[in-house]
């Protein structure tokens, strides 16, 4: 019966799609064989290059695989001049900007409300106001590099000018403040003190179980973001929120699925803590399974998520990391190499925005990401998982691919 369940909520957790032939050089993640025969999941590193000797690589995401991967990855991503990276911060995290003035206020509210959550944790964690943006970003990214990224975006409003903290010792708060141009009134936020922080259950969710439960490791604890080369370049959940919704597109479908919550979470729960207690033989199993339906999860992914959230997703998160890419590009005049580490959702698109940009592709080459035991490849549960994809696959219409 366990397996059952854990067929079950692999098929539902990432359906089969058909993998339709694609030109070579455009596919980002695909099976693979490693050394000894093993199955093995691989995603592209592909470089492009423009006329002044400038480049940019593309360097697919993946967030859970074996630790060598991370490994190699890491030594990889560190070779570059800047690493531009995918990270949903809380809303008001990411660069604030708008058309209007009316637009950038909100952008600058929303900052300043940030920027005024994270004093007061700083408040609780070390009995003191920080005094400025910058010891609240150092602070800050010692205790998670993102959110010190997070801060910095969120030091400038959104007419370029530096935010200010004002403390107010005798009623223990503290005012974020951002003053527009001309005769406008401040925009302004008060932190208070946070409240007494909770026990809470380590980030990284549904991803970060079954990686612990398959013996894997996490992106978010092996990948290292400090350091200076580390460019966060994404948008806020906010951001993404109410651009879903802006398309008349259903966010609390997202949520759910982010955070693992509702009917799936319940079912990928149940299916971790079996995983925990089976046989390496069954883990092996289920490392075939991602293997298979991870290779060819992105299209799939599309119509999972419905009108609005894919497009939400792909075209303003790719928006905001080349907004980043053009601040590089303008501020830095030599050549330089960079990279843009992001999902293989959305490395299409942003592989367009670069041939815009004048880059031309010039090399790509493939990193392992996970690799099983090909002993058991005809293992009933194996047979289980294949017979489960494509009844799911003709139920929907279309033909899933048998693993190389």
């Amino acid at each position: 019966m366990h397996r059952i369940l854990v067929v079950l909520a692999l098929v539902v957790a990432f359906p089969a799609r058909a993998q339709e032939s694609r030109p070579v050089g455009t596919a980002w993640i695909r099976q693979g064989i490693a050394a000894e025969s093993r199955p093995a999941l691989e995603v592209a590193l592909r470089r492009y290059v423009r006329d002044d000797g400038t480049s940019v690589s593309l360097v697919g995401v993946a967030h859970i695989g074996d630790k060598s991967f991370y490994d190699a990855l890491q030594r990889t991503l560190d070779g570059f001049d800047a690493v531009l990276y995918e990270s949903v911060l809380p809303d008001g995290a990411s660069r604030p900007e708008g058309d209007t003035d009316e637009e950038r206020r909100e952008a600058t509210l929303r900052s300043l409300k940030f920027l005024a959550d994270r004093a007061g944790d700083h408040r609780r964690d070390t009995g003191a106001w920080p005094a400025t943006t910058e010891v609240l970003a150092k602070w800050s990214h010692a205790n998670d590099p993102r959110l010190g990224h997070g801060v910095e975006n969120a030091a400038d409003d959104a007419w370029g000018r530096a935010v200010v903290f004002a403390i107010d010792a005798t009623a223990d708060t503290m005012t974020v403040r951002a003053q527009p141009p001309g005769d406008a009134a401040p925009i302004e936020a008060v932190a208070t003190p946070s409240k007494p922080a909770t026990k809470k259950k380590a980030g990284g969710g549904v991803q970060k179980d079954l990686a612990i439960a398959l013996g894997l490791a996490y992106q978010l604890d092996a990948i290292d973001y400090t350091g200076p080369r580390w460019v966060h370049a994404d948008a806020s959940i906010g951001d993404v929120e109410r651009g879903i919704r802006k398309r008349g597109g259903n966010f609390a479908q997202l949520n759910s699925m982010l955070t693992g919550s509702g009917p799936l979470g319940s079912m990928m729960g149940l299916m971790i803590n079996l995983l925990k207690a089976s046989s390496d033989g069954m883990k092996s199993d289920m490392k075939f399974m991602l293997i298979e339906v991870l290779a060819s999860a992105d299209e799939r992914t599309r119509s999972m998520l419905g009108k609005g959230v894919a497009e939400t997703i792909v075209d303003e998160r790719n928006r905001v990391a080349f907004r980043e890419l053009d601040r590089l590009l303008d501020r830095v005049k030599e050549p330089r190499n960079y990279a843009i580490f992001y999902g293989a959702l959305h490395l299409d698109d942003m592989a367009k925005r670069l041939a815009d940009r004048g880059f031309k592709p010039v090399d790509e080459r493939w990193m392992t990401v996970l690799t099983t035991d090909p002993d058991r490849g005809d293992s009933p549960m194996r047979r289980q998982l294949r017979g489960a994809m494509n009844r799911a696959s003709k139920k929907d219409g279309t033909t899933s691919k048998p693993s190389r």
